[in-house]
């Protein structure tokens, strides 16, 4: 299939410290991972930064991971899976997401998404 999946975030969590976030987004494929620039001291990071993705038959699930960058490990501050069947019945999303802990107990905060989907044209 040739269409792309094009994603912009912020993150919102009240109830963190500073740190310096990262997001990594992908499809169902791992291998093609994209990520944002590192927000230094940041509580509230905006990254507006934009990936395309080129999509392929199957790929059906949007993975966000949200990480706070560290010197030996990456401290994974919470992640989400979004389910693309709406996005291409609709075309856009904008919407914010509640960004799940780690263990899925309890929220560290909001991501919000700006989805595009398009069929490219030959």
């Amino acid at each position: 299939m040739n269409e792309y999946i094009s994603f912009e975030s912020n993150v919102l969590w009240p109830n963190c410290n500073e740190s310096d976030p990262f997001a990594q987004v992908y499809l169902d494929d791992k291998k093609q991972k994209q990520k944002t620039t590192v927000q230094k001291n940041m509580k509230n990071p905006q990254w507006n930064q934009s990936f395309v993705f080129n999509h392929l038959t199957g790929q059906n699930t949007l993975h966000v991971d949200v990480y706070d960058k560290d010197i030996f490990i990456n401290d994974k501050i919470g992640s989400i899976e979004i389910d693309l069947h709406d996005l291409y019945d609709e075309g856009h999303i904008d919407q914010w997401y509640n960004l799940p802990s780690r263990y899925g107990n309890s929220s560290n905060g909001e991501i919000h998404l700006v989805l595009d989907y398009q069929p490219l044209k030959f």
